[in-house]
């Protein structure tokens, strides 16, 4: 029996058919592979026993029992204990970390401007139950009592005292003739009337602002906590407020106490700089309108806490920010640079910082503090579904 050896174009066809065999089955297999490895952008959980399949996305922030869980806080729901592993990189003071962790450093940061948080003194810590911050203030209004109780439960959990209500401002405060001269000296306004309606509900939470740059300043307190009536807190948000600090200090953005200088007197920034060091700092721990940094990893949940500059794109509303003294009287000092047209608190800061010559506003991701009037609140506080203004 003869047998015919396959012809060498057999052999050809062979291997090709087994080489796009080969190619597309490598091919499904990555792309399984890859489809698991991505991280995931949203999770069903189940809040309580009411609250159930509820869907979570990198932008969903829901408000229950007076705490606020985005998507970088899901797994917190079930630990009750502490803050997810991750802000570990935010270290405090002394702890042991694990060995796969390591301190958060901003890229490109020499590491011989890093300070140590060991050797700060001890004495420096205040009395508000948050790290360094001297004094607490938030604006709201007389009639909103539901957000002022919703405020001091939040602080009743984590023992935060020492803050200030801040409501001397109202709609009808702020047009009267005999508060003119006062309106249009701090906020050193253009002589022409504030005659849009949107504007005159606005007028009242500028000046609340304003007024607290100038008592900051006065009272000379070295750290403050700027927050509004509708701000709401992720959980764990005493640690990881205290982490964040922490590293603000260790990374050179903040100083405190005796390291504490203006920067008045030195070479002014550029609107697009990056300075770390050299600035007097205004620090943003919340976040609005999906406000976050391009390098913060967001489709993770388990994303590493960072913060980075923003000179001339310093808006992150005014619901939640830190300043120095120096901070403030930086504030105070450009906004009499030139006459100004009326803006809205939020809209001012930014103005303010880019226009500055020494003013750094730096972002916190993810951030602690949302708007309660701008996320889905279960705890159904009324006032949350509407923009006040202090009407």
């Amino acid at each position: 029996m003869t047998i015919n050896k396959p012809s060498r174009f057999t052999f050809k066809i062979i291997f090709k058919r087994t080489t796009i065999i080969t190619i597309i089955l490598t091919t499904l297999i990555y792309s399984v592979k890859l489809y698991i490895s991505l991280p995931s952008q949203n999770i069903i959980v189940n809040l309580n026993d009411i609250h159930k399949n509820i869907t979570f996305t990198k932008d969903e922030v829901y408000f229950l029992n007076g705490t606020a869980y985005d998507f970088y806080s899901i797994d917190e729901l079930y630990n009750h204990s502490e803050a997810n592993i991750q802000w570990k990189t935010f270290p405090l003071p002394d702890e042991h970390l694990p060995p796969n962790i390591h301190p958060w450093i901003p890229r490109n940061h020499p590491i011989n401007k890093l300070i140590s948080i060991s050797s700060i003194s001890t004495s420096q810590q205040t009395n508000t139950g948050l790290a360094f911050v001297d004094h607490i203030y938030i604006t709201s209004a007389p009639d909103l009592k539901d957000r002022q109780a919703n405020i001091e439960r939040m602080f009743s959990r984590y023992q935060i005292t020492n803050f200030e209500w801040r409501m001397q401002w109202a709609r009808n405060t702020c047009n009267l003739h005999e508060n003119k001269e006062e309106l249009y000296r701090k906020i050193n306004l253009k002589p022409t009337p504030i005659r849009n309606e949107k504007k005159k509900r606005q007028c009242a939470i500028t000046m609340e602002h304003v007024d607290i740059w100038h008592d900051i300043v006065a009272r000379n307190f070295s750290l403050s906590l700027i927050l509004e009536d509708d701000a709401v807190f992720v959980p764990f948000f005493q640690e990881k407020f205290n982490r964040t600090i922490y590293t603000a200090i260790r990374t050179g953005a903040l100083k405190i106490g005796e390291l504490a200088t203006c920067i008045k007197d030195k070479p002014s920034l550029s609107r697009n700089s990056n300075e770390w060091f050299e600035q007097d700092p205004l620090i943003f721990i919340g976040t609005c309108m999906g406000f976050i940094d391009s390098n913060f990893a967001r489709n993770r949940r388990n994303a590493q806490p960072i913060l980075t500059t923003h000179k001339e794109t310093a808006n992150r509303c005014s619901h939640a920010y830190l300043l120095t003294a120096c901070s403030a009287q930086a504030l105070i000092r450009q906004i009499f640079v030139r006459k100004n047209t009326f803006l809205q608190s939020d809209l001012l800061l930014q103005a303010l910082v880019a226009a500055s010559p020494t003013l750094q506003s730096f972002w916190l991701d993810p951030p602690l503090v949302y708007q309660g009037n701008r996320i889905k609140d279960l705890d159904g506080i009324p006032s949350f579904r509407r923009t006040t203004y202090n009407n």
